[in-house]
């Protein structure tokens, strides 16, 4: 769920947008509604809103003093007012869009595809970050984070066999015969992953080479896992691939 705040002094239109919302966009939850500056800043930096629908002019007050006076800023603006002039510097404020009352069905869909956009680019940031720090020295025989479609799953490294390219995805393998599509290419993984015991032997296919049982000869060759999968090896991969195995 996008959990959203709405900021606007005019109650008819504050009631009019959160039923719009309500009819138009059921994946987001209205967490509060204010109409002062100063309580909308309060409300941000406790509550952490993913979303945030912004009338400009607020009981005379401008409503950019809330983007500049909140500590917590990780969140997607949506400007709503009545006067267009105020476009120019709400761009100004890398809003996701801006909205002029009264506000359109279609206009107000168009904003929330725009700011959707906006928190999955941040949640898919905040997800590699936690996955790579869980890939320090310290954390790296312990449990480590993949980002999935919808939030994320922790796994010990001794439990996933291999991965699998998707495109722009990760199909990851577990021991325990269970699957999990992981939203980041396999590229990305290579690079954290074969600093130590696993390797990309493919462009499709990178192995925990804990769970090799056999490499059989051929121009590039064949790997047999732990579940007796076979696999195809590279020939560009096969020398350092055969160079890893023989430091196990």
């Amino acid at each position: 769920m996008i959990r959203a705040l709405l900021v606007e002094d005019e109650e008819r239109s504050m009631r009019l947008l959160y039923a719009m919302l309500r009819d138009l966009a059921p994946d987001v939850e209205v967490i509060a509604r204010e109409e002062q500056v100063d309580q909308a800043i309060q409300v941000i930096d406790q509550e952490k809103p993913d979303l945030v629908f912004l009338d400009i002019e607020l009981n005379g007050e401008s409503a950019f003093g809330i983007l500049d006076g909140v500590t917590w800023k990780e969140f997607q603006v949506i400007f709503v007012t009545a006067y267009e002039s105020y476009a120019l510097k709400a761009i100004g404020y890398s809003a996701a869009d801006y909205l002029l009352k009264p506000i359109d069905a279609e206009d107000l869909k168009n904003a929330l595809e725009k700011a959707r956009k906006g928190i999955a680019l941040r949640l898919d940031s905040e997800r590699m970050a936690l996955f790579r720090s869980q890939l320090s020295e310290e954390g790296f025989h312990k449990r480590i984070s993949l980002p999935t479609l919808d939030g994320f799953i922790i796994e010990e490294l001794e439990n996933i066999r291999m991965l699998k390219a998707d495109g722009n995805y990760t199909l990851f393998h577990f021991i325990n015969g269970e699957k999990s599509l992981v939203s980041k290419n396999i590229r990305e993984f290579e690079s954290l992953l074969e600093q130590r015991f696993f390797f990309r032997i493919h462009r499709s296919y990178m192995v925990n080479l804990r769970h090799v049982k056999k490499y059989i000869r051929g121009k590039g060759g064949h790997v047999v896992l732990s579940d007796s999968s076979m696999l195809p090896v590279a020939i560009r991969k096969k020398e350092a691939f055969l160079e890893r195995l023989k430091q196990l």
